[in-house]
């Protein structure tokens, strides 16, 4: 692994243990924000940024590195450009098919990007990987802006990870990157501690320890379709943005194929225009009430798959393909999932699979068909 426990080294009591001075002397060193990107992430600060599987942590992370590497806008937000490293802890060869699909997707050869990868060669810690990140960041102009450790999990040296003692030492090592040159601003792509019911409950493993040593947890989030950046826990800075969303697109690229000569499909990340956001918020609400009226008008209808076909998701001879069932199953389920939270669906008691109207859903229904309850 990259990271391991720091020995121990006792304390030099022949030099000063606090640094005492007057206020004046004290505010002459405030360091002004230092923006990456605009308004959202600072240099020199430590984020976490946490969301359950496949939700798009690595997509979104590889989206900044090429916004930060290119001088692109990240969220309609301007950025200071620069290089960048990103540590590839999980799965290289997955971050390699993303990244060359990315450089397909711009229109730019990988050489032009402004990124260095780090993958894990042996088992070493901290100190050295510091030391040797260092050397290759004196060669780059202007040091890295950015420093991306893809993900916590992957790169933690101890044995638990939900450990507050060993999860706040970890992101306290985790803080020395930002020391290096071009003083960056580091993302490490987390784990939430169990899965969580809600966005606010979107915390990294380590809970409070590991919250507490960095500078801002930012989260990704399903907000229908797309995915939803914000924050849960902290944040130093600006606390109250418009949480930028993101499509995960499904792409194919020729640069790149399998064993047997097939195109490879891989995720990438794309920032949604508010246009399509409106759009999509009239989709879903135009989906929600076809779900009410069906299962008003066909209350035998309790299983998912049959109140699709109810609503017209899905045909009653059922001859759409396995990918289009699967497409709809799970925008279905999506829109279920909101009607139980607005308390207008509730699941049987009897049958958990199966869906009911509640009384305020049978209200809600009538109202929509302009009929008296």
């Amino acid at each position: 692994m990259l990271f391991r426990s720091e020995p121990h080294v006792p304390l030099d009591y022949t030099r000063p243990l606090v640094s005492i001075r007057g206020a004046a002397a004290f505010v002459s060193e405030y360091r002004p924000a230092d923006y990456l990107v605009d308004g959202l992430m600072q240099k020199g600060f430590l984020y976490s940024l946490t969301s359950p599987t496949g939700t798009g942590k690595t997509s979104v992370a590889l989206h900044l590195s090429h916004c930060v590497t290119t001088g692109q806008p990240f969220a309609g937000r301007e950025v200071t450009q620069g290089s960048t490293l990103y540590c590839a802890g999980e799965n290289p060869d997955d971050l390699r098919q993303r990244f060359i699909a990315l450089c397909d997707d711009v229109g730019i050869k990988p050489a032009e990007m402004q990124i260095d990868f780090l993958t894990l060669m042996q088992h070493g810690g901290l100190l050295g990987a510091v030391d040797q990140i260092r050397e290759r960041a004196l060669q780059v102009e202007g040091g890295y802006r950015l420093i991306v450790v893809d993900t916590s999990a992957a790169f933690f040296d101890g044995d638990d990870e939900n450990g507050n003692v060993q999860a706040g030492n970890y992101a306290r090592r985790l803080r020395t990157l930002v020391d290096l040159p071009g003083h960056p601003c580091v993302v490490v792509p987390c784990h939430p501690t169990k899965r969580p019911a809600g966005q606010a409950e979107c915390l990294p493993r380590g809970g409070g320890a590991f919250v507490a040593e960095v500078d801002g947890n930012f989260t990704l989030w399903p907000s229908g379709d797309p995915v939803e950046l914000s924050w849960a826990g902290k944040l130093r800075g600006n606390t109250k943005f418009d949480a930028p969303l993101f499509e995960l697109r499904e792409v194919e690229t020729r640069t790149v194929t399998d064993a047997k000569g097939r195109p490879v499909r891989t995720v990438l990340a794309k920032e949604v225009d508010s246009s399509v956001v409106a759009a999509a918020e009239s989709a879903e609400s135009d989906d929600l009430q076809r779900l009410l009226l069906a299962m008003a008008e066909n209350p035998g209808a309790r299983r998912l798959m049959t109140i699709a076909q109810a609503a017209g998701f899905l045909s009653h001879s059922g001859t759409e393909d396995a990918r289009t069932k699967d497409q709809m199953r799970k925008r279905v389920t999506r829109r279920m999932e909101a009607l139980i939270a607005t308390k207008l669906v509730e699941r049987s008691p009897l049958a958990k699979v199966e869906y009911r109207l509640t009384s305020k859903g049978e209200m809600e229904a009538a109202r929509a068909t302009g009929v008296q309850p």
